[in-house]
């Protein structure tokens, strides 16, 4: 269960990008235990969200049919009770289809 009375601020940190075969994996950590969400896009990290569904304070989130050649916006997030904690927008590209870049604008 969730703490509902958590008072203070939420903080995101350690975002990593790991590349799989056609997508990549995202783990970051959270300084307050909640549901994790990544928001990412071509156009705008607003496109697709996806949840890992897991009430902690650690995430880890795959994604698939990541286009080769493309960039993609992400940003990630820790949904708790009271407050959500986000990250500043990150982006990913791949460059060919085994070639990764990843890269953020800050924690």
């Amino acid at each position: 269960m969730v703490d509902p009375f958590f008072t203070g601020a939420q903080a995101i940190g350690d975002v990593s990008v790991y590349p799989l075969a056609s997508g990549a994996t995202i783990i970051w950590d959270a300084n307050v235990t909640g549901i994790g969400h990544l928001d990412y896009g071509i156009a705008s990290p607003d496109e697709f969200l996806v949840e890992d569904l897991v009430n902690g304070t650690s995430h880890n989130i795959q994604l698939f049919g990541l286009a080769p050649g493309t960039t993609y916006q992400f940003r990630v997030s820790n949904r708790h009770a009271a407050h959500h904690g986000r990250s500043d927008t990150h982006t990913v590209g791949r460059r060919r289809q085994r070639d990764w870049l990843g890269r953020g604008s800050g924690q």
